[in-house]
């Protein structure tokens, strides 16, 4: 897996747990228990894993993004790619839903002002499994006021040891209530 050299993996805040403000923010509409003030620079979540599905893929690929390379099978085989490769997207979006649902899910977010980045860095075949982690990069007050903090997140899933994608934003979530 890659990591940044500099990181340090967190799973629980072990002083957050349990805690409950009786806030809820969009997302899941859960109670946080992960806000601005505790995102630092270096830490590391592991967001969890997702098998690339053919089936799902292909369904993805019909809808939105039917090109050749992610459609037909027989062609793609005799292909230098050597098999049907997912559709960057679908593998932009299985990524997302990583991070929606182990680290929004539990955060205090607002939104974001969008994408620094998105490179797909090796092709996902059917039945690659990803394994995906987030990277705090930077954190600073918000100039959308007091109530903010803004984060600026590396997502990298891997394959294996291989990255197969890097997505960078940046992120508004809410600093802890006093």
């Amino acid at each position: 897996m890659t990591r940044p050299v500099t990181s340090r993996i967190v799973s629980e805040n072990p002083t957050l747990s349990g805690l409950t403000m009786g806030v809820t923010r969009q997302g899941t509409g859960g109670t946080p228990n992960l806000w601005f003030e505790d995102l630092e620079r270096g830490q590391v979540y592991p967001l969890g894993s997702v098998t690339a599905e053919r089936d799902e893929m292909l369904a993805f690929a019909r809808r939105y993004d039917p090109q050749w390379i992610h459609l037909d099978e027989e062609k793609m085989r005799a292909s230098s790619w050597g098999g049907l490769i997912a559709p960057g997207m679908w593998t932009a979006a299985a990524v997302m839903r990583l991070y929606v649902d182990s680290f929004l899910s539990r955060a205090a977010p607002d939104s974001s002002p969008g994408m620094e980045e998105l490179r797909w860095l090796a092709p996902v075949y059917p039945g690659d499994r990803l394994d995906a982690f987030l990277t705090v990069l930077e954190t600073r007050p918000s100039s959308r006021g007091d109530h903010l903090g803004t984060v600026r997140l590396q997502v990298i899933a891997n394959k294996g040891s291989d990255p197969v994608i890097r997505m960078t934003s940046r992120g508004w979530f809410y600093r802890r209530p006093s």
